[in-house]
């Protein structure tokens, strides 16, 4: 666990990160982070979780929708067939 210190940035405050943490999360200057607050802390990540859960939905329609997706795919390349 690592003391993160706040420095003042115009009207706003700002993290520090330090150098190991910003090499394992692969993050560098004029990145992002989204930060999700839970009841346990503040959740930091590189990646946006709603956008993580909306790509997981689709995944789910397109698995359950398959054959109709597959039939649609078919349609579009010009197979007669379907």
């Amino acid at each position: 666990m690592h003391a993160l210190p706040l420095v003042q940035i115009d009207d706003d405050l700002g993290v520090v990160l330090p150098p190991e943490a910003l090499q394992r999360l692969q993050l560098q200057a004029g990145d992002e982070l989204f930060a999700t607050i839970e009841a346990d802390g503040l959740h930091l990540t590189p990646h946006d979780p709603e956008l993580a859960a909306e790509l997981e939905h689709g995944r789910a329609i397109m698995k359950e929708r398959r054959a109709v997706l597959q039939a649609l795919a078919r349609h579009e390349a010009g197979d007669k067939s379907c």
